[in-house]
């Protein structure tokens, strides 16, 4: 319950120039019994946002900044807008967390094919070996299938299965591959 405060009585009868009236909202009391106040939102487009963060993302986002060439505000309100619009596009927070998992799915059994095959690849190198990005692509397809709310049937599976196989003998018939 919020009730609001108008607090320029309380600061004299001499009205400051080009100042609007402080108003802040009673937010409730403190463990002592003493009200609470907290500023209110005026109609300014934009608003300043005080924001506390570990040492390292508060240097990567300057490291980002000075790669695009903007302010720490400006990647910092760019990386956070991207975010609304990436949950927005992809159908909510639960398709992309499961984005995320199947990112870093790819990823790390792209590295781990690269290791085993005894390179020490990038992301950009290993992407471009055929065995690597295999295991990439069946660990990715793999991650999806546990998600699958049939998977633990046999016949889930198996339907999982004859999707696939379907989707590769279309791409047989309509997209011929060529000979090594």
């Amino acid at each position: 319950m919020f009730s609001t405060v108008n607090i320029s009585p309380l600061m004299g009868s001499t009205p400051l120039v080009g100042l609007s009236p402080l108003v802040l909202n009673k937010t409730g009391l403190s463990g002592n019994g003493e009200e609470i106040f907290m500023a209110k939102r005026g109609d300014s487009p934009t608003a300043d946002l005080k924001v506390r963060m570990k040492e390292p993302l508060r240097a990567a986002i300057e490291a980002a900044a000075t790669a695009n060439g903007v302010s720490m505000n400006a990647e910092a309100v760019a990386r956070l807008q991207r975010t609304f619009s990436d949950d927005e596009a992809m159908g909510g927070q639960a398709i992309v967390n499961i984005v995320h998992e199947l990112v870093i799915s790819f990823g790390a059994a792209g590295e781990n094919a690269a290791r085993a095959a005894g390179h020490a690849w990038t992301a950009g190198e290993w992407l471009k070996d055929a065995d690597c990005y295999r295991e990439a692509v069946a660990s990715t397809v793999a991650a999806l299938l546990v998600r699958s709310p049939d998977w633990k049937s046999k016949s889930g599976r198996n339907a999982h299965f004859n999707a696939i196989k379907s989707w590769v003998a279309f791409h047989d018939a309509n997209y011929p591959a060529t000979e090594d």
